[in-house]
């Protein structure tokens, strides 16, 4: 499962660590960087999907939004012996702790009117 995390991760890491670099033609005097490249890769991948260039982002930011949703699921469902008791354990108190709202509802003290101020 780790590895399926790091090969999920390292990707990512790289890929929006290149686009954010050289989108603000931070290129440390490697050509891999240049805005150049960067305005080159984004326009030939725009021709093979047949979509304007400037769109290309949008739809790589929606892949990979789409594939950390997929890994996330699989992690929780590989994951779910460790974590469901706890969630299920503060689910069911909340649930159970709305229901006991009698101690307000039956004490003797009078809430028709708000609290005294001293200048009352």
């Amino acid at each position: 499962m780790r590895t399926l995390l790091l090969l999920w991760f390292a990707p990512l890491v790289l890929f929006w660590g290149w686009y954010g670099l050289s989108s603000n033609g931070i290129d440390f005097g490697m050509h891999m960087f240049s805005r150049e490249v960067h305005d080159l890769l984004f326009h030939l991948y725009g021709q093979v999907l047949g979509v304007p260039a400037s769109e290309v982002p949008a739809l790589a930011a929606g892949a990979c939004a789409f594939d950390s949703l997929l890994v996330g699921v699989i992690a929780a469902y590989r994951w779910r012996k460790k974590w469901f008791p706890t969630v299920k354990q503060t689910v069911l108190s909340l649930w159970y702790d709305m229901g006991n709202d009698t101690d307000v509802a039956e004490s003797n003290e009078d809430f028709s009117i708000g609290p005294m101020h001293p200048a009352e």
